[in-house]
């Protein structure tokens, strides 16, 4: 049912599109790159160099994500499914509906990852992979599956349009949280910053609000009528 719900919304030429979208998107990267400093001063400015890049790949994908996200799921109430209620109950098609939706963010994430740390890798000397860089990597992608959830949630087929508004609000709040972090702000929106990290639990709080939310969306998709 999985692959069924897949191939409804994406096509072969869409996916051919997509990867080419994703590919350039990837590529951008590149921009971040100290690759034009010599060996030396990127040895010696190791720290700054990295920091830089971990900084602007991190802001990047915090304006990306939002945009392939909701590109992503504002169909996520197609009629075509809407056959498999009466076959296999309302309840079991929402389930493989949202997993569908959650493993093709997790490839198109996975994709985009690939390129920030393979071209470093190989076009720079400063670039040391960390842990603390891949801790706010899934800050990052844990932030942006509420975006998905809000999808869920509140884009249905009449209102597909106002969709992009998700993810517009989503990178405005986010610059303005980055300038002005409160802590209870966190707690009502799990948006990834630097000093969050000096806190213990905030990865399990962004997981179980995350859970939350995916259940609140189920429930709501399951009792909502087909109109």
């Amino acid at each position: 049912m999985i692959s069924f719900v897949f191939s409804h919304w994406m096509t072969k030429q869409k996916m051919f599109i997509y990867i080419i979208f994703l590919c350039v998107i990837s590529m951008l990267a590149i921009l971040f790159m100290q690759i034009n400093e010599s060996i030396f001063d990127q040895m010696l400015y190791q720290n700054t160099y990295q920091d830089y890049y971990e900084h602007m790949t991190i802001e990047y994908l915090n304006i990306v994500l939002p945009i392939l996200i909701v590109m992503i799921s504002m169909h996520h109430e197609s009629t075509a499914l809407w056959p498999l209620y009466a076959y296999f109950g309302k309840s079991k098609v929402t389930i493989y509906k949202m997993i569908s939706y959650l493993i093709f963010i997790i490839w198109t994430y996975l994709f985009l990852l690939i390129p920030i740390f393979v071209l470093p890798s190989f076009l720079t000397v400063y670039f040391i992979p960390s842990t603390l860089f891949l801790l706010k990597l899934m800050m990052v992608f844990l932030q942006n599956l509420i975006i998905l959830i809000c999808v869920f949630m509140f884009i249905h087929q009449k209102y597909q349009n106002f969709a992009m508004m998700l993810s517009i609000f989503s990178i405005l709040y986010h610059m303005l949280y980055q300038d002005s972090f409160r802590l209870y702000l966190f707690y009502i929106l799990p948006y990834y910053h630097q000093d969050m990290l000096q806190y213990k639990y905030h990865l399990i709080y962004q997981c179980f609000y995350i859970l939350l939310g995916l259940w609140l969306s189920y429930m709501k998709m399951v009792k909502k009528e087909i109109t």
